[in-house]
């Protein structure tokens, strides 16, 4: 193994041990807390511009309702969608839909169509971005 794969393993593992530390073992909270880390450490130019695309959310959001999440969508030029289809470019899995049945399904369906996966985070990272470029609060 490389040296530069042994220093990403390594910190991996570090921050896999942070992330277990920080919750009471639940895997579905070890696993959500895991994407925010993860939605958090990517680079602003690595979020996805949503801008003119359909993005499907599965899962209750922490920051919107339904309504409001499709709004902020809209708002970026975007197109909010209530299931998988073919025009579908992103779906967004909220924290609290990790195991859930529906969102099982829908990120199924989403691997199977080659959509890209957005952890909450991610999404509301690339909401911002888009708001800031359009000179938006």
């Amino acid at each position: 193994m490389g040296d530069e794969k042994e220093e990403d393993l390594t910190k991996v593992i570090r921050q896999g041990r942070k992330v277990i530390r920080g919750v009471d073992g639940d895997l579905d909270a070890i696993l959500a807390k895991a994407h925010r880390i993860a939605a958090r450490t990517t680079p602003d130019e690595d979020v996805p511009n949503l801008a003119g695309w359909q993005v499907v959310i599965t899962g209750r959001l922490r920051r919107w309702d339904r309504q409001e999440a499709a709004s902020q969508i809209t708002s970026i030029c975007g197109h909010f969608g209530t299931r998988i289809t073919w025009s579908t470019k992103f779906l967004v899995v909220a924290d609290s839909a990790i195991g859930n049945k529906t969102a099982t399904t829908k990120k199924r369906q989403a691997t199977e169509r080659n959509i890209p996966i957005l952890t909450e985070d991610m999404f509301y990272r690339a909401i911002d971005k888009a708001r800031k470029a359009r000179g938006m609060k």
